[in-house]
């Protein structure tokens, strides 16, 4: 609140005690104001890790939020930081400026309080329900990899490259592409991989296709050399799977 000359005494004295008792517990509520920061950061990055985890953001987009969220919450807080220790040089009447519109013994604060909390609540509630909904139905929807419907191509390696947190393999004589997916990146040793996988190598893979035409490996074996078995698929998988319920139960919790 901007101070105001029509303000009465009696107006002053209120302000003026709001002012100091205010004063006594700046860290405190300097504290608070962080925890509240941090919270909603929190949630924001795990909103993030859900979308990186569920393949809508790569690994590099979800950065990308992440590195934005963290900065303009560090931004938030160095200004309330400021803010905060400014008034500790300022006397109660300033003080009590500050915190005027806050303060519950004003009448109409603790209702418009109750009311922006309330709001904020649902508004969490919801958002939460709305990240556990997804979470739960990627999982539910989320079906191992048939083995048996997948197709087993044997030909020679033209290219591979480490591409947008996945392998892509381009064969001879096959115009198609041939992807591992990010959620079985870490099964395969790409450096081993690129190593084997020069130019003319036979492959096999097993493959599926795609709405874009990428076909998707789950199998990956360069000169008889297994770089990523059905077991680890399986394992990636249930691992992703586990990860998703775990998500649903905190959200939803």
């Amino acid at each position: 609140m901007f101070d105001n000359d029509l303000f009465t005494e009696r107006q002053k004295e209120i302000i003026v005690k709001i002012g100091k008792d205010h004063k006594e517990k700046l860290d405190k509520e300097k504290r608070r104001v962080y925890g509240v920061h941090f919270s909603i950061l929190f949630v924001l990055l795990a909103v993030v890790f859900v979308l990186v985890l569920t393949e809508i953001f790569n690994p590099g987009q979800g950065l990308i939020f992440a590195v934005i969220l963290i900065i303009a919450a560090g931004s938030n807080i160095s200004r309330n930081s400021k803010v905060y220790e400014n008034l500790k040089g300022q006397d109660d009447y300033a003080v009590g400026l500050h915190f005027v519109d806050k303060d519950p013994r004003v009448v109409g604060n603790a209702d418009n309080r109750l009311k922006a909390t309330r709001v904020g609540t649902l508004v969490s509630g919801i958002f939460a329900l709305v990240i556990a909904l997804i979470c739960l139905l990627v999982s539910l929807f989320d079906k191992p990899t048939d083995f048996s419907a997948l197709e087993e191509v044997n030909g020679t390696v033209h290219s591979v490259r480490l591409e947008r947190e996945r392998i892509l393999i381009s064969l001879q004589d096959d115009d198609r592409e041939y992807a591992v997916p990010g959620i079985y990146l870490k099964k395969v040793d790409w450096a081993e991989f690129e190593k084997a996988a020069k130019r003319g190598k036979s492959i096999t893979v097993l493959a599926n296709t795609t709405k874009e035409g990428v076909r998707y490996v789950y199998y990956l074996e360069v000169e008889g050399t297994e770089f990523l078995t059905r077991e680890e698929v399986s394992e990636a998988e249930n691992r992703n799977l586990r990860i998703g319920y775990a998500l649903a139960a905190v959200f939803g919790a």
